[in-house]
């Protein structure tokens, strides 16, 4: 199994079990992702309209969390 896994020819020995237990959230996070980004965003909308992001801050922000959200 450990030739499956993306580093599995790059390491030698085990994956510690901490980082097992890590990856194994991964097919929730990434199905929680979309949900997570537009909160982001929304988030970042009303830190600008209350003053606390320029809105070049803002733009730069919403840029990012785009470019994650088309991935």
């Amino acid at each position: 199994m450990e030739g499956d896994k993306l580093w599995g020819g790059r390491f030698v020995g085990g994956t510690d079990p901490i980082m097992e237990t890590l990856n194994s959230s991964m097919t929730y996070d990434q199905r929680l992702s979309e949900v997570d980004i537009r909160g982001s965003m929304a988030y970042a909308k009303a830190l600008e309209k209350s003053g606390i992001l320029t809105k070049g801050d803002l733009e730069k922000i919403l840029s990012g969390l785009e470019k994650l959200y088309t991935l």
